[in-house]
């Protein structure tokens, strides 16, 4: 948890700067795309026929 508040303060620290520097538009794209790239799956062991999630 506390490694995910870190990633999102850069994030929005990056974005800020970004607003500042570029758009608005440019700042909420970077976000967008971190959201989205930020996704994680979860992982799945496979055992034969039967999968179980890890």
């Amino acid at each position: 948890m506390v490694s995910r508040v870190g990633e999102w303060t850069v994030f929005v620290t990056v974005a800020s700067l970004l607003w500042w520097a570029v758009s608005l538009v440019t700042a909420v794209m970077f976000l967008a795309l971190e959201l989205l790239l930020s996704i994680r799956r979860p992982h799945f062991v496979d055992f034969g026929r039967v999968t179980v999630g890890a």
